[in-house]
């Protein structure tokens, strides 16, 4: 394969985070480059042989580089991911918006519209990409921008993966004093019987640019593997009395158990590591919705929108602006005899989510 340097080949594939129907690879080519990717895909392409691009573990790709006209445009690598974006922002002295699971691709997140902590306050990560190094599937390297192919600039604002093989974009950073990256952080447990009160201070809650709320209704493990209902709450500069007072709805229910403290940026992704574990069958299934009902629930996100909808929806490709709880169901096993059941729970579960909405 002309250009791609024998020790670059192999048989072994990256661990996945989920096992679930993984692809079934003859040869795996680990890259070096944005080149090395576009002589990869030429290659394929011209001899009919399928591929798969996966990101992530390769060490080019990881670079996280600012320009010197004030810190107000960065470069991030396809293979950076977003507890290494964090990082390295933080480290110079910038901020770029992410999502919020550390082991989540930057790029392929910002593709698809990058909900994350600041979503409140400065919108859609999607809507910060200046420009994107593409790779097609005719081997071509693109340089893709609102005045460059802009017809291609809206589709992968929305639908990136499915149109090629994006090797790093340029994005807008902000200038930040990092000890003004603070947020205060709570982490509320709830018994099982006040699922009903925390869904409903969930739909009430009066969101803020600042604020942010996660519900996760999980196992709570051995010995008596009782599910538990564990919220998260951030509120970006904040003091611990402030963010308490933020969230009162939700104590005055009354957890089991709380945590709280005021974090670093660096560490507000940490309570969502624990779905980071790869190597399990995590068949997953999505669903956007607008209203909840009081039975509803697996995992679910929910920001202040008014920044994010104040952008024009017909700048890019990505159609879901105006979701104001994205819930996500995950089976979570080792044994593939379970996948008919977990299957049919994560259809089962998305449907009565989506029904509970009603009509748009």
């Amino acid at each position: 394969m002309s250009g791609v340097h024998a020790n670059l080949i192999s048989f072994e594939a990256p661990v996945r985070w989920t096992t679930y129907d993984p692809p079934k690879q003859a040869v795996v080519v680990n890259v070096a480059n944005d080149r090395s990717v576009a002589t990869t895909v030429k290659y394929a392409t011209s001899n009919n042989i399928p591929f798969l691009a996966q990101n992530g573990g390769n060490g080019w790709a990881t670079t996280y580089n600012l320009s010197s006209n004030h810190k107000t445009r960065a470069t991030i690598g396809g293979g950076s991911n977003i507890n290494n974006t964090i990082a390295r922002a933080s480290a110079a002295g910038a901020l770029v918006t992410t999502g919020n699971c550390n082991c989540v691709c930057t790029l392929g997140a910002m593709l698809g519209g990058s909900y994350g902590n600041l979503l409140g306050v400065y919108g859609f990560g999607i809507d910060k990409i200046v420009s994107l190094q593409v790779v097609t599937a005719d081997g071509r390297m693109r340089t893709v921008s609102a005045t460059s192919e802009p017809d291609l600039f809206w589709r992968l604002r929305g639908a990136g993966p499915n149109l090629g093989i994006v090797t790093s974009a340029v994005v807008k950073s902000y200038l930040v004093q990092q000890n003004n990256l603070q947020a205060w952080a709570g982490s509320l447990v709830f018994t099982p019987d006040k699922l009903e009160q925390v869904v409903q201070a969930v739909q009430e809650f009066q969101f803020k640019p600042t604020t942010v709320v996660f519900m996760y209704f999980v196992g709570g493990g051995p010995p008596f593997n009782e599910p538990i209902i564990h919220i998260t709450s951030l509120m970006y500069k904040s003091t611990p009395e402030t963010g308490r007072a933020a969230f009162d709805n939700f104590y005055n229910i009354g957890p089991m158990a709380e945590d709280t403290a005021v974090l670093p940026w660096t560490r507000w992704n940490t309570d969502s590591d624990a779905f980071c574990t790869p190597g399990a069958r995590n068949p997953s299934f999505g669903a956007g919705i607008q209203k909840m009902s009081r039975n509803s629930a697996i995992l679910l996100e929910a920001y202040s929108l008014a920044k994010a909808q104040s952008i024009n929806a017909n700048t890019a490709a990505f159609p879901h602006r105006n979701v104001k709880f994205n819930a996500l169901i995950i089976g979570w096993y080792e044994d593939k005899a379970l996948d008919r059941l977990a299957l049919s729970f994560g259809r089962a579960t998305r449907d009565l989510l989506r029904a509970s909405d009603g009509p748009r």
